[in-house]
C-alpha cells in the first residue's frame, strides 16, 4: 500500500462507521430506485392488459352490432319485399275485380266458299258481351281462316293474336263495350289463300281432302292499363254427324253444311 492509499484510509472509528451507514443508505436508496421501477413497470403492464382487455371487449361489441345491424337491414328487406308482393297481389285482385272481362259467341254469317281461284270465303258473326265490372274499350275481332293439326292451334294464335296488342292510336282501335249493355255484334271476313290450300292438300292424311280451323282474337283494354287483355277461341269447321263430326272436306264449292266445333286447346283469357 503506498503512502497516498495509506492517506485515504479512515483514521478513526468514527469515520469508518459514517462510511457504513453512508454505503448502507445508497444501497437503500437504490434498492427504492428499483422498486419503483418495477412498481411503474407492473403499472404499466396492468394498463396494457387492460386497454388491450377494453379493445378485445371493443371489438366483439362492434362485431355484434355490426351483426345486428345486418339482421335489421335483412328484416327491413324482407318486409319492403313482402309488402311489394303484398301490393302486388292487391292491385291484382283489384283489377281482376274491377276490370272488364269481353267474351263472344260466335256462329257463321256467310258459309265457306271457295272460288275457282282456289281461295276460300267466309264470314264469322261474333255477338260480344262485357261481363265484367268496368267499360271495355277498343274491342276489335281478328279471325283467321287456316289448315293444319290441333296441336299447331296455340302457335298460329300467338303469331296472329300478339301483334294486335298495344295499337292505342292507329286510326281503327274498335269499340267500347259497358257491363251489362246488350251485345254488340260484329262480323269478320276470313279467308284462306290457294298457296295455303295447296300446302294442306300436299300433305293430307286422307286425299283430296283438308282440316280447316278458325282461330279468333277478341282483343281490348280497360282504363286502368294501356296494354290490352285478349279472349282467344278456336274452331273445327265440320259437318255434324249423329255421332262426332266429319272434319275433313274436299275444298271446292260452298260448303254450307258446315258448324263451328270448339277446339279447347285454343280457348285462352288474360
Amino acid at each position: 500500500m503506498t503512502d497516498d492509499e495509506r492517506s485515504k484510509q479512515p483514521t478513526d472509528g468514527y469515520e469508518i462507521m459514517a462510511r457504513v451507514h453512508l454505503d448502507e443508505r445508497l444501497i437503500r436508496q437504490g434498492a427504492g430506485r428499483q422498486k419503483k421501477r418495477d412498481c411503474y413497470d407492473y403499472a404499466m403492464l396492468v394498463i396494457q392488459a387492460a386497454l388491450a382487455s377494453i379493445g378485445i371487449v371493443a371489438i366483439f361489441i362492434a362485431a355484434y352490432q355490426v351483426r345486428e345491424a345486418r339482421r335489421a337491414i335483412d328484416a327491413t328487406r324482407e318486409a319492403v319485399a313482402a309488402a311489394s308482393r303484398s301490393a302486388d297481389i292487391a292491385e291484382a285482385q283489384f283489377l281482376a275485380e274491377n276490370r272488364p272481362w269481353v267474351r263472344a259467341d260466335f256462329g257463321i254469317a256467310e258459309p265457306l266458299h271457295f272460288r275457282e281461284d282456289g281461295v276460300g270465303l267466309m264470314k264469322l258473326r261474333a255477338a260480344i258481351r262485357n261481363d265484367g265490372q268496368s267499360v271495355a274499350l277498343e274491342v276489335m275481332v281478328k279471325s283467321k281462316l287456316l289448315s293444319g293439326m290441333v296441336k299447331e292451334i296455340p302457335a298460329a294464335q300467338e303469331q296472329w293474336c300478339e301483334p294486335m296488342r298495344g295499337r292505342s292510336g292507329d286510326l281503327l282501335v274498335g269499340d267500347m263495350l259497358f257491363p251489362g249493355e246488350e251485345p254488340m255484334v260484329m262480323d269478320d271476313g276470313l279467308s284462306i289463300d290457294r298457296e295455303e290450300v295447296e300446302a294442306a292438300l300436299a300433305v293430307t292424311k286422307v286425299t283430296g281432302k283438308i282440316p280447316l280451323f278458325v282461330i279468333v282474337c277478341l282483343d281490348y283494354r280497360s282504363t286502368f292499363s294501356k296494354r290490352s287483355n285478349q279472349t282467344r277461341y278456336a274452331f273445327q269447321l265440320g259437318e255434324p254427324l249423329p255421332v262426332g263430326m266429319m272434319g275433313w272436306f274436299e275444298p271446292k264449292g260452298t260448303l254450307d253444311k258446315l258448324r263451328l266445333h270448339r277446339v279447347m286447346t285454343g280457348f285462352y283469357a288474360d
